[in-house]
């Protein structure tokens, strides 16, 4: 199996997901369009790690773990992690920042900016819902169910915060280096 079956078979651990659920719950570390997800499930159904049941209201297909499936997670898990894969247009240019005339270079840190507020946006109220989770004493199984997705969301939160740092001071560095240039 690839590693996008071991992501799916993991996301279904924590429960039963339509293949449009799952690739919104992977979004926040990893990146799948639909068809890859939606072959990769046909192949594990075929090989018994998944199986499905018909919503009755709709034509959707909802997928869970079969007991070879959960092994397999248990299994996967336990198995070395590789160093993450690291691809960021940004930083490519960035390393070229001399190259650059004064306009550019802030128009860079200013996209950068923006794409990590408007990733910030997305994560708050997620993080906000599960924060509430953690908080309430009656619904400690959902926490529970809940806490892998809590810690990605935190992780995800707070590396924007970081980056729109990283940003504000990489910026400020390059005017006090190079203004006066």
């Amino acid at each position: 199996m690839n590693t996008l079956s071991y992501v799916l078979l993991c996301m279904l651990a924590r429960k039963s997901c339509t293949g449009y659920e799952l690739k919104q719950y992977m979004e926040l570390f990893w990146q799948a369009h639909h068809s890859q997800i939606y072959t990769v499930l046909g192949k594990m159904e075929a090989e018994g790690y998944v199986q499905f049941e018909a919503d009755p209201d709709t034509t959707k297909k909802i997928y869970s773990l079969t007991d070879k499936g959960v092994q397999a997670v248990s299994d996967w898990v336990l198995e070395d992690t590789p160093e993450p894969i690291s691809r960021d247009e940004f930083l490519a240019k960035i390393y070229v920042i001399a190259l650059m005339d004064k306009n550019t270079v802030v128009q860079l840190f200013n996209d950068r900016r923006r794409h990590y507020k408007k990733r910030a946006t997305i994560n708050k109220p997620k993080l906000a819902e599960l924060e509430i989770l953690q908080k309430d004493p009656t619904r400690k199984e959902e926490w529970r169910n809940s806490f892998g997705r809590y810690l990605i969301v935190k992780r995800r939160d707070d590396l924007c915060t970081q980056e729109l740092e990283w940003c504000d001071w990489a910026e400020d560095l390059y005017h006090s280096s190079f203004d006066k240039i």
